[in-house]
């Protein structure tokens, strides 16, 4: 998973390793042969756009609402056809009113209308707080579960049956 940071400072580029507890305790009920921990890719703001996820300081956010907004607006201003232009207000309003467009409440249809523009705030965006940079290690399970991600493990071990 790639993860773009935006506005978040202290969080090396790179590799993170995610330890989510949930792994460790279902590695106790059912021992596994190995166990492997995720990991995310995490990028700067420059590759924010290519990312899976995004993690923005509070003004961060603000700033990737606001460049959304200035696109829909311009793309309103250059006639879009009726459907794309009931759906590009409709973002407008839910961005004016500093929301981002991955919970403007959007059906599949009208996602695909707009999918080409490649709205910034149409990915998971986490908004991590001046105190979570401390504690980014745990923070990453959270911002993998934003992401629409699952982690899990599976035993190699091979069971036959006696008959």
């Amino acid at each position: 998973m790639k993860v773009g940071l935006v506005g978040v400072a202290g969080v090396p580029l790179g590799k993170h390793k995610v330890k989510d507890a949930r792994l460790d305790q279902a590695d106790k009920l059912v021992k596994a042969d190995n166990k492997t921990y995720a990991f995310v890719d995490v990028v700067g703001e420059e590759e924010a756009s290519t990312a899976d996820a995004i993690v923005a300081s509070p003004e961060g956010r603000f700033d990737l609402i606001v460049k959304d907004l200035e696109f829909a607006e311009t793309r309103l201003a250059r006639n879009p056809p009726a459907a794309e232009k009931a759906v590009l207000e409709r973002i407008k309003a839910h961005l004016e009113s500093e929301g981002v467009v991955a919970e403007a409440g959007l059906t599949p249809e009208e996602l695909h209308l707009i999918e080409s523009h490649a709205f910034v705030t149409a990915k998971p965006i986490v908004v991590a707080e001046a105190a979570d940079s401390a504690t980014f290690d745990n923070f990453w399970v959270h911002v993998v579960s934003a992401g629409g991600y699952i982690v899990f493990s599976r035993s190699a071990a091979r069971r036959t049956a006696h008959g």
